[in-house]
């Protein structure tokens, strides 16, 4: 995920509230994208279906998760949604 996606998240849900100001923003963010890990799953055996079916999203800090999930899925059907739709 890019900076334009990633500080909108950070300053919005007030991540890194100790390191704000003391911190580049190009570093918080950094910080916030290595603790997201995308690891796609697998086919079900015996289907010869080849397509991605999906994929788990892990984010590892301290914040409400209602409210990241909604962000973080908004944010992936803004940008692949439109992108997965075309031909």
């Amino acid at each position: 995920m890019s900076r334009t996606r990633l500080e909108p998240i950070i300053e919005k849900l007030g991540l890194y509230p100790l390191d704000r100001g003391r911190v580049h923003i190009e570093d918080l963010v950094e910080r916030l994208r290595t603790s997201i890990t995308i690891t796609p799953l697998t086919s079900m055996p015996g289907t010869k279906n080849q397509s991605l079916p999906g994929f788990y999203v892990n984010v590892t800090f301290r914040v409400n998760p209602q409210t990241w999930a909604a962000d973080l899925h908004g944010n992936y059907i803004d940008v692949y949604g439109t992108e997965c739709a075309r031909p």
